[in-house]
């Protein structure tokens, strides 16, 4: 398929747009009709709590986990040890009542 175009065809789009043939202005965008606006969200009432492993999760935290090792190492001028422990998953009302 050639992707020049041709002088007749440059003509063509020329002619159309200026005969009103071809729209050159921007068609408005209507919004879905399902947003009514914000939703509520219950952070104390979240019925909805992932189970299972997320292994995107376990990589920031073996990095972050890495990072700071070197960082406090470096602070320290000593040799810091960082592990990383098993992560649960709470709901966030359980998560406020243990603090």
């Amino acid at each position: 398929m050639e992707k020049i175009l041709s002088q007749d065809e440059v003509d063509a789009l020329l002619r159309g747009v200026s005969d009103g043939e071809i729209e050159t202005e921007p068609q408005a965008v209507e919004a879905p009709a399902d947003t009514d606006g914000p939703v509520a969200y219950d952070l104390g009432n979240q019925e909805w709590v992932v189970r299972g492993r997320m292994p995107t999760l376990d990589v920031i935290h073996q990095q972050f986990s890495r990072l700071f090792r070197i960082a406090l190492s470096e602070i320290l001028r000593k040799t810091a040890e960082v592990t990383v422990t098993n992560q649960s998953v709470l709901k966030f009302g359980e998560f406020t009542k243990r603090l």
